[in-house]
């Protein structure tokens, strides 16, 4: 019963105010679920293929960066780079933005990990390269 309130009446209750039960105003809550970020993952690895994330690096140049984490909510890399064509790329916002074209519901920087178990890990399945960031 836990489970039918959180998937079928907790989203329109969330809607209503505003904030989806996980807090974000932007991720509906059906990406969640016992296992939070992995679940964000598991749709990333679903939803998003390589051509999103090639329409995302070509969004960020067309863009430059300050415009791009301003319109698609993230920011700089910390330990991590995509790799395109000898040219470093924020991986962790290339890949929520390739979600975000994928799906037309964004994701943000907090719902899903960056690391080698997350966007590293997705990219790479998606045949990227990803550097530590140097």
């Amino acid at each position: 019963m836990v489970v039918a309130w959180n998937v079928f009446v907790g989203p329109l209750v969330s809607r209503c105010a505003g904030v989806y039960l996980n807090g974000s105003p932007h991720v509906p809550p059906l990406l969640y679920d016992a296992e939070g970020m992995t679940s964000a993952l598991a749709k990333l690895r679903a939803d998003v293929g390589r051509d999103d994330v090639l329409r995302a690096i070509e969004e960020y140049d067309r863009l430059g960066p300050e415009r791009f984490f301003a319109e698609h909510g993230f920011g700089p890399s910390r330990s991590y780079e995509l790799i395109w064509e000898e040219r470093p790329y924020p991986h962790k916002a290339i890949l929520g933005t390739a979600y975000e074209f994928a799906t037309g519901r964004r994701l943000g920087s907090a719902d899903f990990e960056g690391g080698k178990s997350g966007a590293v890990a997705v990219l790479g399945e998606l045949g990227f390269t990803v550097e530590n960031k140097r």
